[in-house]
């Protein structure tokens, strides 16, 4: 079966490959994994939570 962004399991799995592409620096997959959580979180109307990611991801880059 498959899982659309609204779905908890797909969150979580890119919240997890999300801290796992912090860890290892790579610019490319960090911003290919911020992306999809992003979309996540707007599919599920947690707004709040996509422009904390949004906020974090940004100063990141500063």
């Amino acid at each position: 079966m498959l899982k659309g962004h609204a779905a908890p399991e797909v969150t979580h799995a890119y919240a997890r490959a999300y801290e796992l592409a912090q860890r290892l620096g790579d610019p490319t997959q960090r911003f290919a994994v911020f992306a999809s959580l992003w979309r996540c979180y707007l599919s599920q109307a947690k707004l709040h939570m996509a422009r904390e990611l949004g906020d974090n991801a940004a100063s990141a880059q500063r």
